[in-house]
């Protein structure tokens, strides 16, 4: 229980950093720099912050992590409230179950945060195991189409992806913001000295663009 409650607010430091970082590249969110997520090596985990709305205060947060405990999520969910967010909404989906990665989605209104220029979507990809050819993808964005997530599934397997398995989170129905979890194989990796999750991001927002 100890390690539990010092490994949740370590969890809750890397959202807020994350945040954090994110303002401080605000000019290069809209820009293709915004695509680039620095590679942790190993990766433990992947974060991603969507701000909506003009107020500032409500963020849609995805985590993808091997699931290592079965109270994980309602632990992360109750220390979060604990320090002054309220949970709108929040969902988990299990992504790769032979590695018991999980996806969390959730909908957080908290304290107001200074704004920035807005943005359309967040990406966050966490590498799986040590051949570097399994990710699993978090998008979270607002619905424009009923079909481009089956589009943006088609894009990515003509694109030299097999998508392992998918699924969707409606996290804020007012505003129309969904969050997608895949767990992707790349059949086809870049050329040498390529980044391949850059390549995969980018391959990504312009299939949503």
């Amino acid at each position: 229980m100890d390690r539990v409650v010092t490994y949740i607010p370590k969890l809750l430091n890397e959202v807020e950093e994350l945040t954090i970082r994110k303002k401080k590249l605000a000019e290069a969110i809209e820009s293709e720099k915004s695509q680039r997520l620095e590679r942790q090596d190993p990766q433990t985990r992947a974060i991603s912050v969507l701000e909506l709305g003009e107020s500032g205060d409500e963020v849609v947060v995805q985590i993808s992590m091997k699931k290592e405990k079965e109270d994980e999520f309602s632990n992360l969910l109750n220390v979060m409230e604990m320090q002054g967010s309220s949970i709108l909404s929040a969902s988990t989906s299990l992504v790769c179950r032979h590695q018991r990665v999980v996806c969390y989605n959730l909908h957080v209104k908290s304290q107001r945060l200074e704004r920035q220029d807005p943005q359309t979507r967040a990406i966050s990809v966490l590498e799986l195991g040590e051949s570097g050819d399994e990710v699993v993808v978090q998008i979270s964005m607002k619905k424009e189409k009923e079909d481009e997530f089956s589009n943006l599934l088609n894009v990515m397997e003509m694109q030299g992806s097999s998508i392992l398995s998918a699924s969707t989170s409606l996290v804020c129905r007012d505003q129309r913001v969904v969050c997608y979890n895949l767990h992707v194989k790349m059949d086809e990796k870049p050329c040498e000295g390529d980044d391949y999750i850059t390549v995969l991001k980018n391959n990504i927002t312009s299939s949503l663009s």
